[in-house]
């Protein structure tokens, strides 16, 4: 086919020269073709001159601001939604975001806690843009957003435990501390890998959109995360098929190492909103009512169709995060005139304060406070156990393979057989018996030709004692003696047989009426061919202790019975975290027949 410009008219013709079609060409048709099938009906014309668009030939997108740098009000008109109980609110849980973070990077320092990544200088992005949402409207996270998950009253506890890791940790202790989640606060979990909350924000919101629900999804992400693909496949997306999204970027000038020099040449961020088709403002980041007044008309858009881009300017004041020495890359004069020039918690503090709506008495009480919740919560997770070894194959499989089912057997024997000095299996919570106490011994070990008591073919050592509360009280076969440990915890009993002997039960007498915080109830029972080589065989949680626990001895490896040179009984936890434990009594029973001294292959 070929063209043939005749008259103002575009005449196509087939090679044989026979017109097939015919249609005006007018300028205006064209153009008016153009906007509806190129530009989504936007106005576009025609131009002689050959001119590029550059960054600076475009006017850079203005930075909105309510309160200047030393708290004063620029303007009321967009602060309609923000009363002083809010704004006050806002203070407090920016000071507590700033107590946390404080109390968990010593503890990382103190190596109390792996890793940590703090929020300074950036709480007004998170608290600002949170306190203008819904409590239905899913948040995306990145993980600079503690704000969001104390604003909607996310446990502190919960919290702590994340970043530690125990068994109480919503993650279960597979991820790092500071990617938190909550379904109940509507709070997705935080991924480490950058920008992949972004594509699935535009998803959630589709969602959303299609079910006509009046929610949102608000997307945090951070300059570097602008960089990635997935952000701007999220943009796309969310533009043509008009999502109920909001993004929100912390531009805090470095993406680590990474300055937004770097990274971009254009007008930052916010500068490919409109390219994309959304509806964009740049904000002062550390304004947070600006930052409130923003996200609070960017949901009355998204709810119509309109998607939103937010690029919030800051500045991360602290180390990008435990492992990084921003010394490296920036110098001290760059950090201080972030911190105490346009701190964003200063600059609230200075409106309230000329607002009478809050005063430094209050803020130094709050501090105290919160100071002594965080350091209380973190003193108790610590105490918690990890998560059990076995829970890492949950939540993976409704059912688990057979491979699957494989290794945990196996991970769970190699477990058992290490040393407790290198690998310290007491923390974990293995899997668990359970005992229930009973008056007297069972009649299947005391008057049986099953069993026998071998405690009296052994050489018993314990941890430490109190003079006149030794072995001798603890194998008398009285009630009201009893050894008492004498130092700190665990407490341990040593039971050494001179060959390699089948164990089969352990038996202790606890009365926790009498003894109180001195009954243990967490006990460990562990074998070995020394004490250097110890292995747990079993975790047991002693129910009302008060009588005889008979624990059953079952090699871990084998399922057979525990054949050991030394069993040890440790005293993991007592009765109501007591110190020193009492014991009334202890039996140790096996087979009855020969034993076997392994060394040689030689029965005995």
């Amino acid at each position: 086919m070929w063209f043939h410009r005749l008259g103002g008219q575009l005449l196509p013709y087939l090679a044989s020269g026979k017109a097939v079609r015919r249609w005006v060409n007018t300028d205006a048709e064209l153009l008016s073709h153009f906007s509806k099938t190129f530009f989504a009906n936007r106005s576009v014309s025609f131009t002689e001159e050959m001119e590029f668009k550059n960054a600076d030939s475009v006017e850079t997108i203005p930075i909105f601001r309510l309160l200047n740098s030393t708290g004063c009000l620029l303007n009321r008109r967009h602060t309609a939604g923000i009363d002083g109980q809010l704004a006050v609110r806002m203070l407090k849980n920016m000071i507590f975001t700033q107590v946390i973070d404080d109390i968990l990077y010593n503890a990382q320092r103190q190596g109390r806690i792996s890793f940590y990544m703090t929020n300074l200088g950036e709480e007004a992005c998170a608290l600002g843009s949170a306190a203008a949402l819904k409590d239905d409207d899913l948040i995306f996270a990145q993980y600079r957003e503690l704000g969001p998950l104390l604003w909607r009253g996310y446990p502190l506890q919960s919290l702590v435990d994340q970043c530690v890791g125990n068994e109480d940790d919503t993650g279960l202790g597979r991820q790092m501390p500071v990617h938190y989640g909550s379904k109940e606060k509507n709070y997705v979990t935080i991924s480490s890998t950058l920008a992949t909350q972004m594509p699935q924000a535009v998803g959630s919101a589709y969602i959303s959109k299609m079910n006509k629900e009046d929610r949102v999804a608000l997307c945090y992400f951070g300059d570097g995360a602008s960089s990635e693909g997935d952000c701007h496949a999220a943009f796309n997306f969310a533009s043509t098929l008009r999502c109920p999204v909001i993004f929100f970027c912390r531009n805090n000038a470095y993406a680590i190492s990474t300055s937004v020099s770097e990274q971009y040449g254009g007008d930052g961020v916010a500068g490919r909103g409109p390219a994309y088709g959304l509806a964009t403002i740049r904000v002062d980041g550390n304004d947070i009512l600006a930052v409130y007044s923003c996200v609070e008309h960017a949901r009355k858009l998204a709810l119509q169709g309109q998607p939103c881009l937010i690029e919030a300017m800051t500045y991360r004041i602290g180390h990008h995060s435990t492992s990084d020495d921003s010394t490296a890359y920036r110098l001290p004069k760059e950090v201080a005139f972030w911190s105490q020039l346009n701190s964003p918690l200063s600059r609230l503090r200075s409106f309230l304060l000329k607002e009478k709506l809050f005063t430094l008495e209050e803020e130094s009480k709050l501090e105290q406070d919160y100071r002594k919740d965080v350091i209380s919560a973190l003193t108790i997770a610590e105490k918690k156990k990890k998560p059990p070894i076995d829970s890492m194959f949950t939540h993976v499989y409704d059912v688990l393979t057979p491979r699957l089912e494989k290794q945990k057997s196996e991970l769970l024997a190699d477990c058992s057989k290490m040393s407790i000095t290198s690998y310290p299996n007491e923390s974990f919570s293995f899997p668990c018996l359970r005992i229930h106490c009973t008056p007297t011994l069972p009649e299947e070990l005391t008057n049986s030709d099953k069993y026998k008591e071998i405690g009296d073919d052994a050489e018993w050592v314990l941890s430490t004692c109190k003079p006149g509360y030794g072995v001798q009280q603890l194998r008398d076969g009285r009630f009201d003696t009893y050894w008492q440990s004498d130092g700190s915890q665990p407490h341990t009993i040593n039971i050494f047989f001179t060959r390699k002997t089948k164990v089969s039960h352990v038996c202790i007498f606890t009365d926790v009426k009498t003894d109180e915080s001195y009954t243990p109830n967490r006990i460990s029972i562990r074998r070995g061919t020394s004490l250097c080589d110890l292995s747990q065989v079993c975790l047991v949680e002693i129910r009302q202790p008060n009588g005889w626990a008979m624990i059953p001895l079952q090699c871990p490896s084998t399922h057979g019975v525990v054949r050991a040179f030394v069993i040890q009984i440790a005293i993991v936890q007592n009765h109501q975290n007591g110190r020193d434990s009492h014991v009334r009594q202890v039996r140790i029973f096996g087979p009855k027949g020969k034993s076997w001294n392994k060394v040689n292959g030689v029965q005995l």
